[in-house]
């Protein structure tokens, strides 16, 4: 038989499936039927438990699996199990989205995969709570299945209903169950005596196939005459009845009466079975792994000193045996391969409305805990997480109990502590901080005050992570007050003490109070003392959050020494490829990036990407920093393709997580590429959508709006949109009012440069000395935003008339971008243009001409020679030669000037309409009108993320 391109089944076909014929060839047909529609109506497949849906729609998987391309199956008796299959898919699918940490983009890509794919049969197993199925149906062009309890399905599929078997046909499945018949016979194919007591067992079982099944393996294991089964079952029953009393009443007497029947055969047989029965009760009942049961042995025997399960749990072979004896009764399902297995949840409520309280909290405290807690992975390692996504239903099943019996033991929190890091990891925020809440209490209680300092850690990086400061502060006090209330301090809790400190700076750090983040690492930290070869990887991390400290203060050699040691530190812990050797890469070239060496900081950038594309994959959040990065290097250096590149993957990767923050930083580099490349609605529109991102997670005067707003309100001054410019810069230099720095001088002078525009001389002076009195204090690459001050103030005094003060301005700008070792940058253009008018206006005239070809060959060699900033020097240049009657000089530079200024300003645009009346002027040998242009200079400077 074909087999679709995708099979994701998890069970083998059942070779003794009995019956159920009208439903398969109703299932078969209503699907037919709907075919023509564009999207199919689910079909639910309803009855009590134990009456066989599971098996129904697995043989219909396999017995018309040749129709499909691909078939999938879902646990979905949990929301949990539902979501964790569905990240599965996109496994199996290869979906882009499969790296996401959002568990919600996972699936959403999976339902949006079937929502554009045909030919497809999805199978939901077990979903009974149908306010959960609503969220997950795909409503795509393929078919939907699934089996649920729920006889009213609230008009979301189409229904049918599973009945109990007839004493025939339920005769004919316990025949063949007990080896009395073959797989393949039918009924008639039995003699008389066998049939009439087969038909009264089906009858007393009242048709149910899971009670059925469970009797043909107890008469074949046995083994047992159907006669004496009869008697037996009989016998049991009215025991069992007179217990009723004390047992739940949410499955048929036929099962309890059953698996009582097989467990004491299985009890006579093995011990160890039947308490690995037992373990198996209070776990959810799919997916068990085995490892869970020899892997605890391994790691931690004391609970199980005197447990039967000590002994399978520590020899394979009887392990193997054991779990034999359990499918000969059919009270577990195994995989092919013998890592997982499977227990009905029928027999799981038997076996626990069996068992006393007391039998209970010793099974969960003594054995279900320990085992989960010590073979539940390694959750800080990203290989293992497949792995603890198969524990975690079995965590989240035990965890019910734990609460219902209050079992708050020592032991428990730490299985806790191991869930909620997992759910962390995956950005499931709000399941996280249940389990660290129920660890902190059990820790509380258990008077472990270490753990519970660790776990008001945690908590409290879960809200900084969500911005939810106040609350992790609070967590993060409570958290130090324990530790520095301990009498000795041990080394453990010294690391805690430092990882403490060093989140609370970076919290700190991120609502921009530098001295506070400062303050939270003390005055004289040990970092400085110890060697490389002594130092630990807590050593690394406190080095490099010190450093970046030092990188916002502008203390650039102090951070760059910083970041090679914790770099050194890690290349000789750890693997080459580890993420946290690529994280003091990125900083280290975020560091270079700052000081202009622009050569050193890609080499490490790339080296970063790589060890994280190895890690990670291409599309993991992990590389969305580096990769922004390394557009904002690339954009500084002009590159522009490279640079729209590289934000573009960012973005991309950005958009599929839930933090918002991450998301408006990749737009706010865009942003501000697209300014540099004149595409200023595109720019503007970009950065709308980043700052409302912004003011979602930080609030409407978080200092980080500065920028952005800054950037705004230059993208509005270079459409002309001065009102909304000035509302914007202003509302920029009252966001970083309190933080006198490099960023606050940028917007003061570009709202010193809207003045101008305007004609307030008076007010754009005094905000441009303000800009300037700050710029002065920063030494390194910052000096080129004070070269740009000091263009804009020098034209500004051009225009006034004072030339002395405009020469002193431009001077001290053009000395700053011909320093040794700087390279031609292209905001020495405008500082030649703007010198070449004061030599024009001086009637230096071959002065003026050097500066205006200097100023146009800058632009030219580093912008192309299309460029918008072309427009000026060409037109000055053309101007003057025109005064000195030099018309064949004058009428190329006209022609360039006007072409460039109609098509990057617009026919309209007031330069180009000066420039055409100018060149039609030298064209009808008219007067010339004497008007010349200066230039501001460009104002903005990206740091890295």
């Amino acid at each position: 038989m074909p087999t679709p391109n995708i099979w994701c089944v998890p069970y083998h076909r059942n070779p003794l499936f009995t019956g159920r014929e009208d439903i398969l060839t109703q299932i078969h047909q209503s699907f037919e039927v709907d075919e023509a529609a564009s999207v199919p109506h689910p079909l639910g497949i309803s009855g009590l438990g134990g009456i066989g849906k599971t098996q129904t729609v697995l043989e219909y998987a396999y017995r018309y699996r040749s129709e499909y391309t691909a078939v999938f199956w879902v646990r979905a008796d949990t929301k949990t199990n539902l979501i964790d299959d569905m990240i599965e898919l996109a496994n199996v699918l290869e979906l882009p989205e499969r790296h996401e940490q959002d568990h919600m983009k996972r699936v959403q890509a999976v339902l949006s995969w079937l929502r554009s794919n045909s030919g497809w049969l999805l199978i939901y197993d077990n979903i009974d709570d149908l306010t959960i199925a609503e969220l997950f149906l795909p409503k795509g062009p393929g078919h939907l299945l699934f089996t649920t309890r729920a006889y009213a399905l609230a008009g979301l599929a189409q229904h049918l209903d599973l009945e109990k078997m007839d004493p025939e046909t339920g005769a004919l499945l316990l025949l063949r169950r007990a080896h009395f018949l073959d797989a393949s016979a039918s009924l008639d194919m039995a003699n008389t005596e066998d049939k009439s007591f087969a038909g009264a067992i089906s009858q007393e079982l009242d048709g149910l196939p899971l009670a059925l099944d469970q009797a043909g393996a107890f008469i074949l294991e046995a083994p047992c005459p159907l006669p004496e089964y009869l008697a037996l079952y009989r016998t049991r029953r009215n025991e069992l009845l007179g217990q009723r009393g004390s047992l739940a009443q949410d499955y048929p007497e036929s099962v309890a009466t059953t698996w009582s029947l097989a467990f004491e055969k299985v009890r006579e047989a093995d011990t160890a079975a039947a308490e690995l029965l037992r373990f198996s009760a209070y776990l959810a009942p799919d997916a068990i792994p085995e490892a869970m049961i020899y892997g605890a042995f391994e790691t931690f025997q004391s609970p199980w000193v005197s447990s039967p399960l000590k002994k399978i749990a520590s020899d394979p072979l009887s392990f193997d045996g054991s779990m034999k004896i359990l499918l000969r009764y059919s009270l577990i399902a195994r995989q092919g391969d013998k890592s997982f297995f499977s227990i009905h949840r029928l027999v799981q409520s038997v076996i626990r409305d069996a068992a006393t309280d007391l039998e209970k909290k010793v099974m969960i405290n003594m054995q279900v805990v320990p085992a989960l807690r010590d073979t539940f992975p390694d959750p800080e390692d990203t290989q293992q997480w497949q792995i603890c996504a198969q524990y975690m239903p079995h965590v989240l099943e035990c965890t019910q109990w734990i609460l219902q019996h209050e079992l708050f033991f020592s032991s428990i929190g730490a299985l806790f502590y191991k869930a909620g890091i997992y759910a962390q990891k995956q950005a499931r925020y709000q399941e996280a901080r249940q389990f660290y809440t129920l660890a902190l209490r059990i820790f509380q209680d258990c008077g472990e005050d270490i753990m519970a300092a660790v776990i008001l850690h945690m908590l409290a990086m879960i809200y900084q992570v969500q911005r939810y400061y106040q609350q992790a502060e609070d967590f993060y006090q409570q958290a130090q007050e324990i530790l520095e209330a301990q009498a000795e301090e041990s080394e453990a809790v010294s690391l805690i003490m430092s990882a403490i400190k060093g989140n609370r700076a970076e919290m700190y750090r991120d609502q921009g109070n530098l001295q506070a983040a400062l303050n939270s690492y003390g005055e004289n930290p040990p970092i400085q003392q110890a060697s490389i070869e002594e130092a630990t990887l807590e050593t690394a991390t406190e080095l490099n959050n010190r450093a970046l400290l030092y990188t916002n203060q502008s203390k650039y050699a102090e951070a760059e020494a910083l970041y090679l040691r914790a770099l050194a530190i890690r290349q000789r812990l750890l693997a080459d490829n580890h993420p946290d050797v690529a994280n003091s890469l990125n900083n280290l070239a975020g560091l270079y990036h700052l000081m202009g060496r622009y050569a050193d900081a890609e080499q490490n950038y790339q080296q970063a990407l790589t060890i994280l594309e190895r890690h990670y994959g291409a599309d993991h959040p992990e590389i969305a920093t580096t990769l922004n990065n390394l557009g904002e290097l690339y954009r500084l250096q002009r590159r522009y393709d490279l640079a729209e590149d590289y934000l573009v993957k960012a973005l991309a990767i950005r958009e599929k997580q839930p933090e918002n923050r991450f998301r408006a930083q990749s737009l706010i580099s865009l942003g501000v590429l697209y300014i540099e490349q004149g595409r200023y609605a595109k720019g503007e529109t970009v950065l709308r959508e980043a700052l409302e991102l912004q003011k979602q997670y930080l609030g409407d005067t978080h200092p980080d709006l500065a920028t952005t707003l800054n950037d705004l309100g230059t993208c509005c001054l270079h459409q002309d949109n001065l009102a909304e410019a000035e509302t914007f810069l202003a509302q920029s230099i009252s966001a970083r009012a309190e933080f006198v720095d490099g960023k606050l001088a940028l917007s003061l002078n570009n709202l010193a440069a809207l003045y101008q525009m305007q004609g307030k001389y008076a007010k754009a002076e005094r905000l441009y000395q303000q800009a300037l009195a700050i710029q002065e204090q920063f030494p390194g690459p910052q000096k080129l935003d004070l070269a740009r001050t000091l263009t804009n103030l020098g034209e500004l005094y051009r225009k006034a008339k004072k030339r002395k003060k405009a020469e002193q301005m431009l001077i001290r700008a053009l000395n700053i971008y011909q320093e040794p070792g700087q390279k031609i940058h292209q905001d020495m253009a405008p500082v030649l243009n703007n010198l070449g008018l004061l030599a024009d206006e001086k009637r230096i005239y071959d002065a003026a001409e050097q500066f205006y070809q200097g100023s146009i060959a800058v632009t030219e060699h580093l912008m192309g020679a299309n460029h918008s900033g072309l427009v000026f020097p060409l037109y000055n240049l053309a101007h003057l030669y025109h005064r000195l009657g030099l018309r064949a000089q004058a009428e190329p530079q006209y022609q360039r000037a006007l072409q460039i200024g109609e098509e990057h300003l617009g026919t309209e645009h007031f330069i180009t309409s000066e420039i055409r009346d100018s060149y039609a002027s030298l064209l009808t040998q008219k007067p010339l009108e004497s008007r010349k242009s200066g230039i501001w200079s460009k104002f903005f400077r990206r740091n890295p993320s």
